[in-house]
C-alpha cells in the first residue's frame, strides 16, 4: 500500500513536516508510520524528531496529577469508612 491509499495529498509532501505535525498532534509513531507508508517506527520517529511535544507533556502531566488526587482522594475515603 502506498502514501497515496493513506491520505490524499499526502505523497507529494515531504516526510518530515508531515511527521512533525502528526507528533505535535499526539499521534504515537505507528500511526505516523501507518500513514506516511513508512515501513518502520523508526523512520516515523526520525522524521518528527523535530517535534515540539512540550504542550502534549504539560498535558500528560496536569492528566497524571489530576488522577493521583482522584486516586488519593477515593483512598481517603475508603479508609474513613
Amino acid at each position: 500500500m502506498t502514501r497515496a491509499h493513506h491520505q490524499p495529498g499526502l505523497a507529494e509532501a515531504s516526510d518530515t513536516p508531515v511527521a512533525t505535525i502528526l507528533r505535535e498532534m499526539g499521534k504515537d509513531y505507528a500511526t505516523i508510520a501507518e500513514m506516511l507508508g513508512q515501513k518502520t517506527e523508526g523512520m516515523a520517529k526520525h522524521y518528527s524528531r523535530r517535534a515540539d511535544t512540550s504542550k502534549k507533556m504539560a498535558e500528560t502531566v496536569s492528566d497524571f496529577d489530576a488522577e493521583v488526587n482522584r486516586q488519593k482522594t477515593k483512598n481517603v475515603y475508603k479508609r474513613k469508612k
